[in-house]
């Protein structure tokens, strides 16, 4: 891991961005923290917004973005997803999703958040780190990326973007941060473990998961039909 070096970052105010469609939208926030932040919320699926920002020419680079805890949609699946696209060729250059590497025509390519419940975190922020391509910085100062929104309504709420060396980011100290995380007291030795019928749901639950994850790395059907008719396979 290379030096905790903050190098670029930029609020969503209108003048930092490049182009903003897909019905995304400016405000300010937030409002629970009486906040007057700008921000870009991705009311529909397909919302995006495109950005500048400095790269070191001759280093890994980091892109964390700045995520209100207190959006997104309570959805099972496709869930309120952030992906990375190249603004210029609609490509996803960043090839990882949480569990591993993806093939090119990945659906979850270039995805780099994904929640599955309204607010998971509310009233504070949460931030998403991942890495930049080398091939989008090695020998250019500045990098150009295009921030999609895929999933139902409502989207999410983002504030800012950043690029570092070193792949932990720490916030500027003047930031507008929530209340910040406590943990409640330990659970004594009375408490309720769960049966045996809640056990068994739980292990089912997270069975389906993963035979979901495996089948979503496989591209087969009519995408494949697709993909072979437009010679990309």
């Amino acid at each position: 891991m290379g030096p905790l070096t903050n190098i670029d970052g930029i609020s969503f105010e209108a003048g930092n961005l490049q182009e903003v469609g897909g019905h995304a939208v400016s405000g300010r926030g937030p409002a629970e923290l009486e906040g007057e932040e700008p921000f870009v919320r991705f009311p529909v699926d397909g919302g995006y917004v495109d950005f500048e920002l400095t790269v070191d020419p001759g280093d890994q680079n980091y892109l964390t973005v700045k995520v209100w805890g207190g959006s997104g949609a309570d959805a099972e699946r496709p869930g309120s997803t952030l992906l990375l696209r190249d603004p210029d060729t609609g490509d996803a250059p960043f090839t990882h999703v949480g569990y591993g590497p993806v093939p090119r025509h990945h659906p979850r390519r270039g995805e780099i958040s994904r929640q599955h419940m309204a607010a998971p975190f509310p009233g504070r922020f949460f931030y998403v780190t991942y890495p930049v391509p080398r091939a989008m910085t090695d020998g250019n100062s500045t990098v150009q990326l295009r921030l999609l929104y895929k999933g139902p309504e409502p989207g999410l709420d983002v504030y800012n973007v950043y690029t570092h060396l070193g792949s932990f980011f720490d916030p500027p100290a003047d930031e507008l941060q929530g209340e910040p995380f406590e943990l409640g007291p330990p659970r004594g030795p009375e408490a309720e473990r769960a049966s045996a019928e809640e056990r068994y749901e739980h292990w089912r639950s997270e069975a389906n998961r993963g035979v979901r994850r495996a089948l979503e790395m496989q591209l087969y059907g009519e995408p494949w039909d697709e993909h072979i008719e437009k010679g990309e396979v």
